[in-house]
């Protein structure tokens, strides 16, 4: 199996070595225009909901990870080595986001949500 970097900010603090795991399902601390995108991404997604609640969020670069981590007090920052058969599914956060923004303008999130849950990232302009 090919081992990859990857990088994880958590408010967990966690040891040289030591395994990092999901700390759970995220659904309950969103805010309500996130909950409904979130469900969105979760009833598109094959086996969506059980993906989304139990999957560590990573990302690929360290860049976007550490611009991220900067607005999170109280965060560590961590750099991870995993197996890359163990990647369930790949997105853009660019693309969550604009569901959220769709959400919150009530118009339809559709096409976001197709592209997020199509596992299309752009790493370009990283």
């Amino acid at each position: 199996m090919a081992k990859i970097i990857v990088y994880r900010y958590d408010t967990r603090d966690f040891a040289e070595g030591e395994v990092i795991i999901s700390n759970g399902d995220h659904f309950d601390r969103l805010m309500p225009d996130q909950q409904r995108a979130e469900t969105a991404i979760r009833d598109k997604m094959p086996n969506g909901h059980d993906i989304r609640a139990t999957s560590l969020y990573t990302w690929k670069h360290l860049r976007p990870a550490e611009l991220a981590w900067k607005f999170k007090k109280g965060n560590h920052l961590y750099e991870l080595e995993v197996d890359e058969a163990d990647i369930i599914h790949t997105a853009d956060l660019d693309d969550y986001s604009s569901i959220v923004t769709a959400v919150r303008k009530r118009e339809p999130p559709d096409s976001y949500v197709e592209r997020y849950c199509s596992g299309v990232c752009n790493t370009d302009r990283i």
